[in-house]
């Protein structure tokens, strides 16, 4: 069995990947495991000393506004998903599992779309965009808390199912006695932990100077990680507190197995992963979700841990020393309260969560064998076989093919129509008999675009000169960005000649597409049927211009092309020899 994982950028999404690669690695020893990451994120350190192979690909998260850095982003989406193409076709995983992060989302779709067994997990109560996308195409999607299951697509609630979040196997195995006698903390003691995740939290560390203050008075022991970036600062502001021997303040907590175990309350911030931890071993907490996460989903894991009564969730905007330090005390001096509350974060908490995911995996792995083996048994090839309009038109490659075609004619209409003004835009004062000659050039490319595009399809092959086509539109289409932002004119001549020889490699592609795919014999009806997507290609330059009217300038233009290029790209991964 080969398994590739995917997942990175924090610790929430490596360590549930580490856990479920070391589970199955204990039920299968032979199997081979490969994870899939980013050069910069922090899987970069934490996969390889696990053990684990770890390959890169460059992918970015997008800002919510339209900017020049989106721009760049969109390129290295692009660059992401062939590179993940390539990682996929060439490892040929049996299963292909992802747990978050913006890595996972070219990796799982370029397996679904090659009709892997792909599995989601989703660490937090809301479930990020790109997870909520997966869905649609996944296997199955494993889920941490049950109200993220509303959250998901009405079309993946019957692929939805709860597992929770695995926890480590050194905090499951840890003893109360056991860790307060490693922390020499004696029995009789109340104990808090507070941590506000692996950088820190400043807006923790400031309501917790009084929280210690009144603890030292209380003699309540405790352990509170400030953060390394904050350690040295928070130190002098409490230089004047006398600190007992069991009441420690670090800049990082390394044994979170003892702490955890030893405490009677937790504070901390709302990561999956750390509340996973706290209900499992049902502990009492106080949890204060970092404001400006994605999609706010701290919030939301916070306020279902309260609405279970496993704890008290405290916002960033309502946290002061005094709120924190009442909700401490108020835990403290009641007994009762605390015994409910650890009986809750029992109810809650899913020690067995990686024995769930663990079989759910097998699970749909196992079906999966056993459908290709009965399809293997059953199915005829039909490479080589002449495909009638009629069969044609009922194979998705055939509309994947279409779609990508209509989007990158459009783009080309849209610039060819509106290319005489962009001209005039960018160079004010130029002559009308330059402005034909530079919009000549596009039609001039055109036609070499052809020549090049069909002899590197014969070369090539169909999905590298796809690929090519679409890329080198992508890059004309940023060129003209940077020659509106620089009012470049030369930069602007480039554009149009590699956007010309693109466009002209549309018509190269779709002869050869056709031939390639549904064979001679129908080849004039098919090429006549592909062709009809010029017809509505054509309302590209009506919605250049209904852009224009809107924003006033060309440029609408080719944020429109950059748009076609995208979706034609993910057209042409989708793409399978019939």
């Amino acid at each position: 069995m080969k398994v590739l994982l995917a997942g990175g950028g924090t610790g929430g999404h490596v360590y549930p990947a580490i856990a479920i690669a070391n589970k199955i690695k204990e039920h299968n020893p032979d199997c081979e495991i490969l994870f899939v990451g980013t050069k910069n994120g922090i899987e970069s350190e934490i996969v390889p000393k696990a053990g684990f192979e770890l390959k890169t690909v460059t992918v970015q998260g997008f800002k919510r506004k339209i900017d020049f850095d989106n721009v760049k982003r969109v390129f290295k989406l692009c660059k992401g998903l062939e590179q993940s193409r390539r990682i996929v076709k060439k490892y040929k995983p049996d299963i292909v599992i992802g747990t978050g992060g913006y890595v996972s989302g070219p990796v799982l779709f370029n397996a679904a779309m090659s009709k892997k067994v792909t599995i989601v997990h989703e660490q937090n109560s809301f479930p990020g965009v790109t997870n909520k996308i997966l869905s649609k195409v996944a296997t199955k999607v494993l889920t941490s808390f049950e109200d993220s299951h509303k959250r998901f697509p009405e079309a993946s609630q019957d692929k939805l199912v709860l597992t929770g979040n695995p926890v480590r196997k050194e905090i499951l195995n840890s003893r109360k006695f056991i860790a307060r006698k490693n922390l020499g903390i004696s029995e009789d003691k109340k104990m808090v932990l507070c941590y506000g995740g692996s950088g820190g939290s400043e807006e923790i560390n400031d309501a917790m100077r009084l929280v210690i203050e009144n603890m030292v008075k209380e003699d309540v022991a405790f352990i509170f990680a400030t953060g390394k970036v904050y350690y040295e600062e928070f130190i002098e502001s409490i230089k004047d507190i006398e600190l007992k021997p069991y009441q420690r303040v670090m800049p990082y907590l390394d044994n979170m197995a003892d702490g955890l175990a030893a405490s009677d309350i937790v504070i901390g911030s709302a990561g999956a992963i750390s509340l996973a931890e706290i209900t499992a071993l049902g502990k009492p907490s106080i949890i204060i979700p970092k404001a400006y996460t994605a999609e706010n989903h701290q919030e939301y894991n916070a306020k279902s841990i309260e609405a279970q009564g496993a704890g008290i969730a405290i916002l960033e905007k309502d946290l002061t020393p005094q709120s924190l330090n009442d909700a401490v005390f108020k835990l403290l001096g009641d007994k009762e309260l605390l015994i409910d509350m650890a009986n809750n974060a029992k109810k809650i908490g899913k020690p067995e969560a990686i024995d769930l995911i663990y079989n759910e995996i097998m699970k749909s792995y196992n079906e999966a064998v056993g459908s290709k083996n009965k399809k293997e048994n059953n199915i005829k090839k039909e490479v080589g076989i002449d495909i009638d309009a009629k069969q044609m038109i009922k194979r998705s490659s055939f509309w994947f093919y279409f779609v990508w075609a209509i989007l990158l004619s459009a783009s080309g209409l849209a610039l060819i129509s509106q290319a005489s003004g962009i001209v005039n835009e960018i160079a004010k004062n130029i002559d009308a008999s330059s402005v034909a000659t530079i919009v000549g050039l596009i039609s001039i490319c055109n036609g070499i675009g052809r020549v090049i595009y069909g002899g590197m399809f014969d070369k090539f092959g169909r999905s590298k000169t796809m690929i090519t086509v679409v890329v080198v539109f992508l890059v004309s289409s940023i060129l003209l960005v940077l020659a509106f932002n620089t009012k470049s004119l030369i930069i602007l001549i480039v554009g149009f000649i590699l956007c010309g020889a693109s466009y002209g490699g549309v018509t190269s592609v779709n002869s050869a597409f056709i031939n390639l795919f549904y064979g001679a014999t129908n080849y004039p009806v098919n090429f006549s049927i592909v062709n009809l997507n010029l017809i509505i290609a054509s309302f590209g330059s009506t919605i250049a211009g209904m852009l224009y009217d809107y924003t006033g300038s060309y440029i609408s233009t080719t944020f429109l092309m950059i748009g076609g290029t995208i979706c034609s790209f993910i057209c042409t991964i989708c793409i399978k020899r019939p």
